[in-house]
């Protein structure tokens, strides 16, 4: 099984085949909307290169024709400074990070998915007006469960916290062992004592808010 953005996949194939209707859905350079672009945005999250990809911000996200034969399509991210950038979907559902930090902080992030899961449920759950709608923490824009993302609150990013807790446990990231994930999407950590004391960490010091995931990912890095 796969979960992405909240949806459940039985196989890899079948994940993809929803992502290309995504990507055939809209004309060429037309920013993608609602729960496609949560869903997408969700997808990005898992690049290998993420921040890379990101750079300083992205003000959308966009479908492009390929450049060889104009008969395939790529995802792009529109940055808020004005450059484009391609990034492939293939590589978010494979995702292996040349760096040991950058596979160490994809693993952790994998580590407190369910954190967030259960956050985003219980916000919504105790806020959300008749429509089902909360209003995005950054921007005050409506937001409904499907189009939101949770995102955590300075100083207290995601990578502080990653790094923190690399230095208060003095771990040497080049030998900390990786496995394959039951789903088959990325790697998690071979040590679950290591999973669940990361966890235990994120829970105690994590701040999150509901957001939209264009406003999350026009903040600089996490």
């Amino acid at each position: 099984m796969i979960e992405i953005d909240s949806k459940i996949f039985k196989t890899k194939k079948d994940t993809e085949d929803f992502i290309r209707t995504i990507l055939y859905k809209y004309p060429l350079n037309e920013p993608l909307i609602g729960e496609d672009l949560a869903f997408v945005s969700s997808l990005l999250e898992l690049h290998p290169d993420k921040d890379t990809k990101i750079g300083a911000g992205v003000s959308s996200i966009i479908t492009e024709a390929d450049s060889e034969f104009n008969k395939t399509r790529h995802f792009s991210i529109v940055r808020v400074d004005g450059t484009i950038v391609d990034f492939s979907f293939k590589k978010c559902l494979s995702p292996v990070p040349n760096e040991p930090i950058k596979l160490f902080r994809s693993c952790a992030r994998r580590a407190v998915a369910d954190q967030a899961l259960s956050f985003r449920d219980k916000f919504f759950l105790e806020n959300q007006n008749s429509d089902g709608n909360v209003a995005c923490a950054l921007t005050g824009v409506l937001i409904n469960k499907n189009n939101s993302h949770i995102d955590h609150i300075a100083p207290a990013t995601f990578d502080k916290i990653v790094l923190d807790f690399i230095a208060i446990n003095n771990i040497d990231v080049s030998k900390v062992k990786f496995i394959e994930s039951l789903n088959g999407i990325g790697r998690v950590f071979a040590d679950n004592n290591l999973k669940d004391t990361f966890s235990t960490y994120h829970k105690n010091v994590a701040m999150l808010q509901v957001v939209s995931p264009v406003a999350n990912l026009k903040q600089k890095k996490k």
